[in-house]
């Protein structure tokens, strides 16, 4: 294997001015006798990246530089490399592990293939390979030019307004400009490239499943498909061997055949939990391939035993009962987690933030994660690190709020993406759901009512790929999901698992108190940057808060930044969050900053707290989000460069496995309720006081049943304006949550201080 990322050579032209001689040059010698701009270019890589590099492009990330990406948009892009083989054997492939997005590949001249999805790796043999010295030359189209040529001209199809040109190519919908992320509508080699020769044996897919895990048993089923070079089969032999502590396995198989699968079983096997339910146990698994009893191939995984179900509802009925919950080896799982994006608008710089990021995931407390269906699906570092930490995962199919084409181009674009994907992920323990998208269901809703459940890349296409590689495992059409059964009895707006966003306004007011759902896979609510970052991508003549400030707008997405734009309205959102809790919106940074992030502190506590002690009625919140993809105005929690929001902290305290928390009981009192997410009991002490005023309010003992929530105590109420903790402990484990008491408008010099008192104020870049 020989690896080809690093420095190439960039050719960059306008597909308007660009020679028609250009666009169907073959080889760079051509290419730099036409194309008048050069430069270094970097794989895995964007060519925006290296315009900046190169100093021909200011940071995009700064001020309002974010809409000079939108006149690169119709740019060609050549990439050329030289490199040498000292033999050829004759198998060689060129592997591109991720190219943005059309792109013609070129190898010593000769066309020896093409590719139009981002997503997935592509592999062309190299025909034209040569002993010596070869040149490698990869033509990417201009993803919006394409789009152009690819027009289903459909009236039905429907996309946000920036993102209409994403529907009919597979290439990242945020990339286009989302209500989270910019328009930079990229093009690169955004993947290592490499020169492979595969081996004459080889072990190309192990799946391993769990049919059963009860009474102390597991029974199992591997699928398996094997490259071999002899005729005769019977000379072969499959040896599986698994160890996760002191439990073992090993199975031997012989061979009629290099696909099929097998069952076993192993007694009393260390099964695979979520973080909060137990230890997520992974067995280091090795399969040999061998050969008259010689190992010719090899492959190692983890694995991780346990069964997944998902119990659902098609819609709540008139008392606003209904199901919707993930059981994990039989038992009920209360998911409280997060919803993770882009990392960068630039998709070759995730992989390098990925790292710290994951660090971030884990310390939130989050035991699920629902990866956005508009994005890019993740690397297998993230999928590993779930695996060993015990983080469930919900897994959307990229596509976002739109109606995708319903052609026959279409779905055999996405099939060939959605059997890539699902062959590389199924194997994890850690991926607990499929869904087919991001409130593509609603979108049928929004502008048509029309009825989803004639989608047919959800309801067709990826089923069909799922009925035949991973049918096992649950699966989602659409989040949230609409079913024949809602969508024909009127009851759409009545699903047992939503997206809770809302009206925005006062976090306790009506609609965020008595939405009814079961599960919510998002819900967030803004919060400012802090006031180190905001200087860092703000240039300081517009530090003020303003909704109408251009740079402000152009960091809360607005590709327009007119005032008019469809996200406009989000500075003025966050801004208008800050009136309701305070009365005013403070005109300096600082005290701005402060007072939007204890609004989205103490909202993302209500939203996650409404769920938790209300468990089983409810069985899962996901809060939008964990972090940034790039530096703006957010409902994150973390911003781009890292830096934490005082609701990351506060969620960190009340994801705890064990919590208590204040709810109103509605007959003036407050209950104090204890969620434990634990398969096991747990017997604590409690307290409840004002730490401004050192007034007790409640103390004593509650024992905490296992994955439940239990009330605790009763007490009064204050209808003043203060903030009382609550304190627990239990086998030598503390926890820690607040309440703040009163109602709106408060003082944000006095509520600050009762924060403080009540050790739930932290604070960075301030």
């Amino acid at each position: 294997m020989k690896d080809l990322s690093g420095a190439w050579r960039l050719y960059l032209a306008e597909n308007e001015t660009a020679p028609a001689e250009l666009l169907s040059a073959r080889c760079e010698e051509d290419i730099a006798g036409l194309c008048r701009q050069k430069l270094s270019g970097t794989v895995p890589g964007n060519f925006e990246l290296d315009l900046m590099s190169a100093g021909l492009l200011p940071d995009l990330y700064y001020g309002e530089n974010t809409l000079l990406a939108q006149e690169l948009e119709y740019t060609h892009l050549w990439y050329c490399t030289d490199f040498d083989v000292p033999e050829v054997k004759g198998n060689e492939e060129l592997l591109f592990e991720g190219v943005d997005t059309v792109a013609d590949i070129y190898l010593n001249g000769e066309l020896i293939g093409s590719c139009d999805n981002m997503f997935i790796p592509h592999s062309f043999p190299a025909r034209s390979l040569r002993q010596g010295g070869n040149s490698l030359t990869v033509h990417i189209t201009p993803a919006v030019i394409e789009a152009r040529r690819r027009s289903a001209g459909a009236a039905s199809d429907m996309a946000l307004s920036y993102n209409f040109d994403s529907l009919t190519l597979r290439k990242a919908a945020y990339m286009y400009g989302w209500d989270i992320m910019p328009r930079i509508v990229s093009g690169g080699i955004w993947k290592p490239v490499w020169l492979v020769s595969p081996p004459s044996h080889s072990i190309d897919q192990l799946y391993i499943r769990t049919d059963r895990a009860d009474n102390g048993f597991a029974a199992l089923r591997a699928y398996v498909d094997l490259k071999v070079s002899h005729d005769r089969i019977r000379d072969y032999e499959l040896v599986l061997r698994g160890r996760c502590g002191e439990s073992t396995f090993e199975v031997k198989k012989p061979l009629w055949h290099t696909e099929f699968t097998f069952g076993f079983g192993i007694s009393q096997p260390k099964l695979w939990w979520p973080r909060t339910m137990g230890e997520p146990n992974l067995y280091e698994v090795t399969a040999e391939l061998l050969y008259r009893g010689e190992t010719v191939a090899q492959k190692k995984l983890n694995l991780g035993i346990r069964t997944v179900e998902l119990e659902r509802s098609s819609y709540l009925d008139e008392n606003g009962e209904g199901s919707f919950c993930f059981r994990v080896n039989g038992q009920p799982f209360f998911a409280i987690g997060t919803n993770w994006v882009p990392t960068d608008a630039f998709p070759s710089r995730m992989k390098s933030r990925l790292p710290k990021i994951l660090e971030l995931l884990e310390d939130s407390g989050s035991n699920m994660v629902r990866c956005w269906g508009g994005g890019v699906y993740e690397d297998d570092e993230f999928f590993d690190f779930c695996d060993a930490h015990g983080i469930a995962i919900w897994q959307d199919f990229m596509m976002g709020c739109a109606i995708y084409p319903q052609t026959k181009e279409f779905a055999r674009a996405l099939e060939a993406e959605a059997e890539s994907v699902v062959k590389r992920l199924r194997g994890h323990a850690s991926l607990f759901c499929w869904a087919g998208d991001n409130e593509c269901d609603q979108s049928w809703q929004w502008g048509s009512r029309l009825d989803p459940n004639t989608s047919v890349p959800t309801r067709k296409t990826i089923p069909d790929v799922l009925h035949v590689h991973d049918p096992w495992r649950p699966y989602l059409p659409s989040s949230p999901y609409i079913d024949s059964q809602a969508y024909a009895t009127g009851n759409a707006g009545r699903i047992p698992e939503d997206h809770l966003w809302g009206p925005r306004d006062y976090y306790k007011g009506e609609f965020y108190a008595n939405a009814p759902a079961v599960f919510a896979s998002e819900t967030g609510y803004h919060g400012c940057t802090s006031p180190q970052s905001v200087k860092r991508y703000i240039s300081p003549e517009h530090l003020s808060p303003d909704p109408s400030d251009k740079e402000w707008l152009v960091h809360a997405a607005s590709m327009e930044a007119t005032g008019s734009g469809p996200y406009d309205y989000r500075i003025k959102l966050m801004s208008d969050q800050v009136a309701v809790l305070f009365g005013k919106v403070p005109a300096d940074l600082e005290s701005y900053a402060l007072a939007s992030q204890i609004s989205q502190s103490e909202a993302k506590k209500f939203f996650i707290e409404r769920f938790r002690y209300a468990k089983w009625k409810r069985a899962g919140i996901l809060w939008w989000n964990l972090i940034d993809g790039w530096p703006q105005f957010s409902d994150a929690v973390t911003d781009w460069y890292g830096v934490k929001k005082l609701a990351y902290h506060t969620i960190r305290r009340i994801s705890a496995p064990v919590c208590g928390m204040l709810a109103p009981d509605g007959a003036g009192a407050l209950d104090l309720i204890f969620a434990n997410e634990n398969l096991t009991s747990h017997q604590l002490t409690f307290r409840v006081f004002d730490g401004f005023s050192g007034e007790e309010f409640a103390a004593g003992a509650h024992l905490c049943q296992p994955n439940s929530a239990g009330l605790a105590a009763k007490l009064a109420e204050p209808k003043d304006q203060r903030v009382l903790s609550v304190t627990w402990e239990y086998g030598g484990i503390r926890g820690l949550n607040h309440y703040v008491c009163g109602k709106p408008p408060y003082d944000l010099a006095d509520l600050t201080q009762r924060l403080r008192a009540a050790n739930a104020l932290e604070l960075s870049g301030f």
